[in-house]
């Protein structure tokens, strides 16, 4: 209704407005004159049936008193004739049948108690509402002391019909009212709006360019007054219009000037304002950003040149007229970075002049540029490939480094235990085979973290807390970040366990290390802390996580922080603000999180540091434990005695394995090549019932023996091991639901997989490749 009214013209405004005073008049008239009129009607009626009540009271007292009931329906009956209103007449008590009634079909119900009036108030009316109409009923007693009363009920018709025909007189007065407002309103709404109307037609022509326009002044009332001042700005306006058309001429052919000349100049050259927009800029900006002169005049320059909504101040990119070279009004050189609408990066030589005028004070800069892209970029490519070389080189090399290496442990570890399995509770050697299995595990720690550093560990999932992955990689941290760098671990007791991969998450803890580490060159504090937190944007299902529960990993340092540009591309692969970095450190925490259902939040402010949040959905399950693998014996290794072919080109790891699997039944049929193994298992007459295979060896892949050899035996049940896992990567489509073995492999680890394998009870039995 609000919006209708507020479309409405004035001039149909006002006339809507009258009508309504006038409509609400009516109906206030009609209120007030209703009670008057049917007053004197109803007041009538009321005296008559007072005075019948009264007349039968007075006829009806002998008759009562002697209970002659025929005398009295005699006096009812011939009462009836009385008026034409009368409706019925009874003499009856409260709460019992009258003695007497007019009613041929029986005493109605609906008036046995409908009006029950005091004895002592004498005669009672009252307006009832029965299944014959509106009547009014009055009513008398017969005799004082005593409970009867005589009562006659009377129609309202005729009053309804005086009622009625009121309302009708009414009804015409107000229309007779309605069309002279109407015509009234009409006529001032057109008085009021004419010069109105006027007003705005001259108002709209003026707004098309037609300065000077006048409007006729039709009244000397305030809307004559009104249109007197508009027929004066009027004529202002087109003075002042004309005044700055001559300036604008003049300043044309200056620009004109100022622009042939610097085109002509093989170098972009903008014009700032004090605010850092840009006043102008020839046709080398122009070209070298790929916009038109319109589009850019008026914006910040850092919305041009760096393709950004914030101003490039320090630390990350100092403009030169923040120096303060510029700002004492001396020439500033420097080496930009620029970014142009496609997010192209730019290499860019500064040099920003200021600009002052007759009394001195700067009021614009001259920022005049050289680009200096390519050879930047070919400078910067050089290093980059060196450093990815490097990296390639270091990383190849820890793997190989850690193959080898889970090869010796298993070795070492798999000799310690059968060493321990043959030794008795308290002999002095034992205590020696348990120091070394402390040294190896402690070795294949330092296998697992290299192969996190590059990138190559087996994924494999498990109930882990928090906290205890932070403080067993803690050592580590400290040897990353460095001593001029404070770490402090702030870890929540008690919080929720998380269903991941501990390589992974200590991979994600080194590269935010790392990163850290490079935020603050000159020192300061990082902090690791956990908590139990959700996103705190998940009531807004923004993520499409589907847990309530989270376990929050937060990593704070004090650096430099991070611009909100940089902070929407920092997990973009190859994405770096730094003079030497791959880009993949923060793509791969964001994807190792990911990948275990949670979500990664980033809050910086550049010049305070950054906090990186971590939220990995809660587990109810139990954190993984570690069975006592040196407290038993291989007496109590699941046995067996089917036959296994062995397959590794480690000949220690072969005779270790064999050397493990022979006392517990099996028969095991050793090769140190995939030849080897292929001349064993093709057309050989003798079953075997488990393939237990290295996946990387030089020949041939474990995958590639294992299928050769499925084909010819399709009941073949497979195990593959390895401790180099990028074969496991590599291979992956070819290893999918094989039961794997990570090196170092445990002795205890082998016989119970190999038993669950052969009783049907790995993933899955059959081994299936």
């Amino acid at each position: 209704m609000r919006s209708f009214f507020a479309h409405l013209r004035l001039r149909w405004k006002i006339v809507l407005l009258i009508l309504g005073l006038n409509g609400a008049l009516g109906a206030a008239f009609t209120v007030a004159l209703t009670p008057v009129l049917t007053g004197p009607v109803q007041r009538e009626l009321e005296d008559r049936g007072e005075l019948i009540v009264r007349h039968l009271v007075e006829s009806v007292v002998d008759p009562f008193l002697v209970n002659d009931l025929l005398r009295l329906q005699q006096l009812v009956d011939g009462a009836m004739g009385l008026e034409d209103d009368l409706v019925y007449v009874f003499i009856g008590s409260r709460g019992s049948l009258p003695l007497v009634h007019t009613f041929p079909d029986g005493f109605p119900r609906d008036l046995l108690d409908a009006h029950q009036p005091d004895q002592e108030e004498g005669l009672s009316i009252l307006r009832l509402a029965t299944e014959r109409g509106e009547i009014f009923d009055f009513a008398a007693p017969v005799l004082l002391g005593h409970n009867y009363y005589v009562h006659v009920g009377m129609s309202n018709v005729h009053l309804l019909q005086v009622l009625a025909a009121a309302r009708n007189l009414l009804y015409l007065v107000m229309a007779v009212f309605a069309v002279a407002g109407f015509a009234a309103a009409l006529y001032l709404a057109t008085l009021i709006t004419r010069p109105l109307a006027l007003l705005t037609m001259g108002a709209e022509e003026v707004g098309k360019g037609a300065l000077g326009k006048k409007v006729p002044v039709v009244s000397r009332d305030e809307l004559g007054q009104l249109a007197e001042k508009f027929n004066e700005m009027s004529d202002s306006l087109d003075q002042l219009m004309t005044e700055r058309l001559q300036s604008e001429q003049k300043l044309k052919e200056a620009l004109l000037l100022m622009e042939s000349i610097a085109n002509g100049i093989g170098e972009g050259i903008m014009l700032l304002n004090l605010d850092f927009r840009i006043v102008w800029a020839n046709n080398y900006i122009l070209d070298q950003y790929r916009v038109p002169l319109e589009e850019i005049r008026g914006r910040f320059c850092y919305e041009v040149t760096h393709n950004s909504t914030s101003p490039c101040a320090p630390p990350h990119a100092p403009c030169p007229i923040l120096q303060e070279e510029g700002i004492a009004g001396l020439p500033v050189p420097l080496e930009h970075i620029h970014f142009d609408r496609e997010g192209k990066r730019r290499v860019i030589e500064v040099i920003v002049y200021p600009l002052r005028d007759e009394e001195g004070d700067i009021y614009q800069y001259l920022h005049i540029s050289r680009e200096i892209t390519e050879r930047a970029e070919r400078m910067s490519l050089e290093d980059q490939l060196r450093h990815s070389q490097k990296m390639e080189a270091i990383g190849r090399l820890s793997g190989g480094m850690a193959h080898d290496f889970n090869n010796i442990l298993t070795a070492i570890m798999g000799f310690s235990e059968l060493g321990m399995t043959h030794l008795r509770e308290g002999d002095p050697a034992r205590e020696k085979f348990g120091s070394i299995m402390a040294a190896s595990k402690r070795g294949a720690e330092l296998t697992r973290q290299l192969l996190a550093f590059s990138r190559k560990q087996v994924v494999t999932p498990q109930v882990i807390n928090l906290n205890a992955v932070i403080t067993n990689f803690s050592r580590m941290l400290h040897r990353l970040v460095g001593e001029d760098v404070e770490l402090r671990l702030v870890c929540r007791p008690g919080i929720g366990n998380i269903k991941a991969d501990a390589g992974q998450i200590e991979q994600v803890l080194m590269n935010l290390a790392v990163n850290a580490r490079d935020a603050m060159p000159s020192g300061g504090q990082l902090t690791i802390a956990t908590d139990m937190q959700s996103p705190p944007y998940l009531e807004a299902n923004a993520t499409g996580l589907g847990r309530a529960d989270y376990v929050m990993l937060s990593v704070a340092d004090t650096g430099h922080g991070i611009s909100a540009e940089e902070r929407e591309r920092i997990f973009e692969p190859f994405f770096t603000t730094k003079a030497q970095g791959t880009g993949l450190g923060l793509a791969t925490v964001y994807g190792i999180v990911r990948q275990h259902g949670g979500e990664v939040e980033v809050e910086s402010t550049p010049g305070k540091g950054t906090t990186f949040f971590l939220y990995f959905p809660e587990v109810e399950e139990v954190e993984s434990e570690v069975e006592p693998v040196p407290e038993q014996r291989l007496a109590d290794m699941p046995r067996g005695a089917e036959t296994i072919l062995l397959v590794d080109d480690s000949v220690e790891l072969v005779g270790l394995l064999s050397e493990i699997l022979a006392p517990l039944g099996y028969h095991v049929l050793a090769a140190t090549s995939a030849s080897e193994a292929l001349g064993i298992g093709k057309g050989g007459k003798e079953p075997i019932d488990l393939l237990l295979t290295d996946v990387v060896m030089p020949e041939m892949s474990g995958v590639e023996v294992a299928s050769i050899l499925k084909k010819e035996r399709p009941g073949l049940k497979i195990i593959y091991m390895s401790g180099y896992t990028d074969a496991y990567q590599g291979f992956a489509g070819g290893m999918e639901g094989v039961p794997f073995l990570e090196k170092p492999i445990m002795p205890v680890t082998l016989a119970r997989m190999i038993r669950e394998v052969l009783d049907g009870e790995g993933r899955p039995a059959d081994g299936q490749v």
